[in-house]
């Protein structure tokens, strides 16, 4: 768990590889680096490696597909300090409940 506001995602790294000769690439290994700490590496550092710089992106969430391996990540993100993407996030998620409960209520009164 990261202490944000203080702490944020400022990197994302690892290494993607076939499994097995002639396979399709995995990720092979992650780490996720903070303005404060180091999380991983976890699992093998091996193949062709990655770098993501998060710096001056507010990380708001993670996509990925995957079965035995994970087979890609990626980052959904918005651009600006994490403070202001906070504010624009949390506006977004209030005007959709909002909307989410004048419909509840129309329907009730219908």
């Amino acid at each position: 768990m990261l202490d944000y506001p203080e702490e944020y995602l400022t990197e994302i790294h690892g290494y993607y590889h076939p499994v097995v000769h002639g396979g399709h690439p995995v990720i092979r290994s992650l780490m996720f680096v903070t303005s404060k700490r180091r999380f991983g590496p976890f699992g093998v550092e091996e193949g062709t490696p990655f770098r993501q710089y998060l710096e001056g992106l507010s990380v708001v969430g993670f996509k990925g597909r995957g079965g035995w391996y994970l087979d890609s990540i990626g980052i959904h993100y918005v651009e600006g300090s994490s403070r202001s993407a906070s504010k624009t996030m949390l506006k977004k998620i209030q005007r959709k409940f909002q909307r989410i409960a004048s419909v509840a209520r129309s329907s009730k009164d219908a």
